[in-house]
């Protein structure tokens, strides 16, 4: 029984310590050896010395055969403690690690949740239940019919079906509708298994993304802008004075390939005659965070032209300048384009 693990001993463990069981053990055997002996002696007298002789061998057997119980009994007592005391911390820890998940999934700002096979909710996590409107608990035992559109809660319930065929995670962007309005969440689904491996549900983790996806596409937007624009662009280190990126027409213009301009100086696209102003109106946007200025750009070839330079500058948390940011039009295309 005590070989058999924690389940054995509590369900039909030691009741008494070992030193109880032991006085009783010494107490019935010395009364059952004492006992018999009286009855001999009372039915032959003339063998008494004998009996009593035989009583005395009876309770040193009684003491020796304690001893060996009192070992085996405290052994097993012991084990049987140890087991239950090894028992009952597993299951507090295991209750400390169900409260810390309880309190991860319900403070988590992510919508957390669980499926069974059906569609239906057998868990929520309190930003869950705020997406879908509803007070703690009523959402339980309902299906998304209840909280979506037609064709949102079909497709969600679509993504679940598949996961569980698959018995695997699936990751999709997707518009859902919440109680704030259209919003875009990035949800893990992955299945949930019972004690055969069988799956039984799913569980979803759903992430609104919506701003992180407007600004994606504002800056693929602006970044198309940079490439596309039909005038020059660049991007230089305010502080190195070096270009950290052109545009396609900021290098064609001056006769450059876009590769061979990043990190050079950006005084390298003015001509000797017109660096001593570059470096001027470097130092003033030290100070400003935006300037208009005519100047001259030279192409790799030598030959000149004049330019209009639209400069932003952004800067640090501290406000020291870091980028400036160059809109560059070549004055004579323009004014032909403007005569034409």
């Amino acid at each position: 029984m005590v070989g058999n693990g924690t389940g054995g001993l509590h369900g039909r463990g030691l009741r008494w310590p070992p030193h109880v069981l032991t006085i009783v053990y010494v107490l019935v055997a010395s009364a059952w050896v004492l006992g018999a002996a009286h009855l001999l002696q009372l039915r032959l007298a003339h063998a008494a010395g004998r009996e009593l002789a035989d009583a005395a061998a009876g309770l040193v057997f009684v003491a020796i055969s304690a001893a060996f119980i009192f070992v085996a009994l405290n052994r097993a007592w012991t084990q049987q403690r140890r087991s239950r005391h090894a028992w009952a911390a597993a299951v507090d820890a295991r209750r400390e690690a169900e409260a810390m998940l309880h309190e991860i999934v319900d403070t988590s700002s992510d919508a957390i949740f669980a499926m069974d096979l059906d569609g239906r909710y057998l868990l929520l996590s309190r930003e869950a239940e705020r997406m879908l409107g509803q007070p703690t608990g009523l959402a339980l035992g309902r299906n998304d019919s209840a909280f979506f559109p037609p064709v949102q809660a079909a497709e969600r319930a679509q993504r679940a079906r598949a996961v569980a065929v698959a018995d695997a995670l699936r990751t999709d962007d997707e518009f859902v509708a919440t109680v704030d309005g259209e919003r875009i969440q990035h949800t893990v689904r992955g299945p949930l298994h019972d004690a055969q491996g069988r799956v039984r549900g799913t569980f979803a983790i759903a992430r609104d993304v919506t701003v992180r996806r407007q600004i994606e596409a504002r800056m693929m937007l602006a970044t198309k802008s940079f490439e596309l624009a039909g005038y020059g662009k660049s991007i230089s280190d305010a502080r190195t004075d070096r270009f950290l990126d052109v545009n396609p027409a900021y290098a064609r213009e001056r006769g450059w390939l876009r590769d061979e301009l990043v990190g050079r100086s950006v005084f390298d696209v003015y001509p000797p005659h017109r660096r001593a102003q570059a470096q001027a109106i470097a130092r003033r946007l030290d100070e400003v965070d935006h300037l208009v200025v005519e100047s001259e750009h030279m192409r790799r070839d030598g030959t000149v032209f004049a330019v209009l330079l639209d400069i932003t500058v952004t800067r640090d948390a501290s406000g020291v300048a870091q980028h400036r940011l160059v809109h560059a039009i070549d004055l004579a295309r323009y004014r032909r384009d403007d005569a034409g």
